[in-house]
């Protein structure tokens, strides 16, 4: 064999290794509540609602808006926390479009949580419908909730998993959905972001999502954010984002496609 073509095979090789290991993800929706999409203004009356197509949600009595404040520890120079007042929850909207079925890749749903401690609630996810029940019991939804004194992550609303977390801490919690089981299954994980944890550690695998597909295709219209943490506190949030990682084969293919218009281009220059 040639240089040459040894040169073609070793771009073959290298391409296709790459495209299996390195897959970049296709964000379908992200943000870290910063400017210029999102303005921090007076701390006091700068609301999430009305920004970056954020909208008030209003699913039960006495619920107020998001402040867009600053947050202590890790990268939340700019963050949203709910409403101090007594009993008030926190909720807010945003209408997005997104369709999957049973051969789309698999959905991430990742944010940060901050443990205020408390009776705290703090929950974002996507929207499979219009309903309230379309948010909080599908087990795409992300966050920390209180039980028995103690905050633990939590998906879907009052399920459980892993240790009691640090009081203080900012955890990053990501779940991930695949789409080819009815109903979709659902991968847990979370990562201590004050102590400076690099990787995610498993929670929970293939726990059953709750989600209804209409001839055959799951329909998200949107996501949501709610948070309470009883009287006197804020609940905090930080990089909200839901995106898809692209399937190993596809990038493949693409790879050997493009190792052999460079293969092809080199003989004719020969």
């Amino acid at each position: 064999m040639t240089t040459k073509y040894y040169g073609c095979a070793l771009a073959v090789l290298v391409l296709l290794v790459g495209a299996g290991t390195v897959q970049a993800d296709t964000i379908l929706y992200s943000t870290g509540f910063e400017s210029p999409a999102v303005v921090l203004g007076n701390l006091t009356t700068s609301t999430i609602a009305g920004q970056d197509g954020w909208v008030r949600y209003e699913p039960v009595a006495n619920t107020g808006d998001f402040v867009v404040g600053t947050g202590t520890g890790a990268d939340t120079t700019q963050v949203i926390k709910s409403s101090t007042a007594a009993s008030a929850t926190t909720s807010a909207t945003r209408s997005l479009s997104l369709a999957f079925t049973s051969s789309s890749p698999a959905v991430t749903t990742s944010a940060m949580f901050q443990n205020v401690g408390g009776d705290v609630f703090n929950l974002a996810g996507l929207w499979w419908g219009t309903a309230w029940t379309d948010f909080y019991p599908k087990k795409t939804t992300i966050g920390i909730m209180a039980t028995g004194g103690v905050s633990k992550v939590v998906l879907g609303w009052g399920n459980f998993y892993g240790p009691a977390l640090t009081l203080g801490s900012w955890y990053e919690i990501k779940a991930v959905t695949t789409f080819a089981t009815t109903g979709g299954l659902t991968d847990l994980s979370y990562r201590n972001v004050t102590a400076g944890d690099s990787l995610f550690t498993p929670l929970a695998t293939g726990v059953a999502a709750g989600l209804t597909p209409v001839s055959g295709v799951y329909n998200a219209t949107g996501v949501i954010l709610y948070m309470n943490a009883g009287t006197g506190k804020s609940a905090y949030q930080d990089n909200f984002s839901v995106s898809q990682i692209p399937e190993p084969s596809t990038l493949a293919l693409l790879a050997a496609g493009l190792a052999g218009l460079l293969c092809y281009a080199w003989r004719k220059r020969k």
